[in-house]
């Protein structure tokens, strides 16, 4: 018992130091990056800088040729140059509210842009099947076979409702990774608690069918069943790097591997493992990790090195995502780094460059949060963390389609097609709302609140749809899962409902227009400007008080020194 409790106190230290390294230096880039954009508004002119007179640098050039008589009369000089100066960065800082009502103005205009399009008037609800309960009950759990049950699978992305949602409990962290099994059977689920859990998609039971500890250390980021293999094996990645492969027996619970290791490590990443990707029609995985790195694994041979590695002659490392091509060879990977990079899987190298670029000209976006080929694997949708997301022709490299009205800033987000043939885009959003838009129109057809409450939104980053049944499961900083079902209301007729996503989405523009140009307000900036000089000041000072007080206790005996 001392020698497990040991253990677990050293894994919660470790886990802690990493946590408390993480947010080091997520706090050092988000300081820079605030550094940058003052600069950059300094640059542009949204920022006025006072201005420095050359009269002022005459003066102190002179100042040590001046003599005592004229000290007085520069003295008062520079008083009047100052208080000059003082009158007229006055002026320029109450100019400086008309510049951010103008960036306002701007973004307003940009959101009304953006609601038109999402609402055409001339918009009409095509016809749709409405069902009894009891065939709709029957149809949401049969498997879609003809037109008539594609047109109920397509049906359903309109009437998604809270009225018929049902959560899957079990979890105690943030879900963080769902995937269906190949018959829609099943649902496997990672969170934060560092278990995976499996349910009963389509039973009454609403808690997990199992639910086991897989081994990973941190954070689970990916769970899928493997594709061919009968529901029987499940891959995860998690934050603490490792790929693991997690074997079932008939009754769906995990066949511990040893004694020490409860499931197969496939690879190993140096940093955290996001995501995973099948090649299609195979049980072999590509997965991809901050660490720049991606790996072709297959769970029957040993561990090998990677086959790329991004960020040894690219300023460009951490991945978030990767997705294999449909009937192809191609895969696409995104991260911190502004356009999608597809490669071959026959000809990539180590440090090859990519077949291609793909992403949006003159855009803004620091990076890309998730990315998806659509059926055919000549589209290629990405998700920026500007909030938008763009459907791109993958041979012409240009934008198909935009779909915006969401916000992904906060965390890094899926994104989704739903439909065989790609009809519709499916996305989380940071104001605790999923978005379903019609692909082709870009006008928005459905948005729920699934994560959080109305008083307290959470945050959507996994939405998953069934393949052959019309169910959507999604997921984010609660602890359940929300399955949506089909329901007999329609979002489009609801005019009281339209209304309020309206309102939401011209907020989560406004806002995140607003976070992208600024973090804080203007007042606020001229602040950090002037805590980050006395900082300076500060610690300029404090290292001539410690090296004064060095030379002091330099003649101090050593078993004096206060400790």
């Amino acid at each position: 018992m001392s020698d497990s409790s040991d253990s677990n106190e050293v894994a919660d230290l470790s886990e802690t130091d990493f946590f408390s390294v993480r947010e080091e230096r997520d706090a050092a880039v988000e300081v820079q990056r605030t550094i940058d954009e003052i600069n950059d508004l300094f640059e542009t002119g949204a920022l006025p800088e006072p201005p420095i007179l050359p009269e002022m640098e005459n003066d102190a050039a002179n100042s040590s040729d001046s003599d005592s008589s004229d000290e007085l009369t520069d003295s008062s000089e520079e008083e009047m140059e100052m208080e000059e100066i003082e009158d007229d960065f006055g002026l320029q800082r109450q100019n400086a509210p008309e510049r951010i009502n103008v960036m306002q103005a701007e973004m307003r205009k940009k959101a009304d842009e953006i609601i038109k399009k999402s609402f055409p008037e001339e918009y009409s609800l095509k016809q749709l099947h409405a069902l009894p309960k009891a065939l709709r009950s029957r149809c949401s759990k049969r498997p879609r076979t003809g037109s008539f049950q594609d047109k109920i699978y397509l049906d359903a992305a309109y009437k998604f409702s809270d009225s018929c949602m049902t959560e899957l409990t079990g979890h105690t962290g943030c879900v963080n990774a769902l995937g269906w099994s190949s018959d829609d059977q099943f649902i496997v689920s990672g969170s934060d608690d560092k278990c995976i859990n499996l349910y009963n998609a389509l039973g009454k039971d609403r808690t997990p069918r199992s639910r086991f500890f897989t081994g990973h250390q941190s954070n689970i980021f990916q769970s899928k069943f493997m594709p061919n293999q009968n529901n029987r094996k499940i891959v995860s990645c998690a934050r603490d790097g490792a790929v693991r492969l997690t074997e079932l027996d008939n009754a769906g619970c995990p066949v511990r591997l040893s004694a020490e290791e409860p499931t197969k490590v496939l690879v190993k990443h140096q940093l955290s493992a996001h995501k995973l990707s099948f090649v299609h029609g195979t049980s072999v995985i590509l997965s991809a990790g901050e660490d720049g790195r991606i790996y072709q694994i297959d769970h029957r041979e040993p561990p090998r090195n990677p086959i790329l590695r991004l960020g040894m002659e690219l300023n460009e490392k951490t991945i978030y995502a990767i997705d294999c091509q449909p009937n192809g060879y191609e895969f696409a990977v995104c991260g911190d780094f502004q356009n999608a990079k597809i490669f071959d899987r026959r000809n990539v190298t180590l440090l090859g460059a990519p077949e291609r670029d793909i992403g949006v000209e003159n855009s803004t976006n620091h990076g890309i949060t998730c990315l998806r080929y659509n059926h055919t694997g000549t589209e290629l949708l990405i998700s920026t963390n500007d909030g938008e997301i763009h459907l791109m022709d993958i041979k012409e490299s240009k934008v198909i389609n935009t779909y915006a009205g969401h916000q992904n800033e906060q965390t890094i987000k899926g994104v989704n097609f739903y439909g065989r043939n790609s009809e519709f885009i499916v996305s989380g959003s940071d104001c605790g709302n999923l978005y379903i838009w019609d692909s082709k129109t870009a006008s928005l057809i459905n948005s729920q609140l699934a994560d959080g409450s109305e008083l307290n939104p959470g945050v959507v980053n996994v939405l998953e749809p069934a393949k052959s049944i019309p169910l959507l499961a999604t997921s984010g900083l609660d602890s359940e899962i929300k399955l949506w079902s089909p329901s007999e209301q329609v979002f489009l007729e609801d005019s009281d409902r339209v209304a309020e996503i309206k309102e939401k989405m011209t907020e989560n523009i406004m806002s995140g227009g607003a976070n992208r140009r600024s973090r804080f307000s203007f007042l606020d900036r001229l602040r950090l400007l002037e805590f980050m000089s006395r900082q300076e000041r500060e610690a300029g000072s404090s290292e001539n008080d410690d090296d004064s007080d060095d030379d002091e206790q330099e003649d101090v005996h050593p078993d004096c020194r206060q400790m």
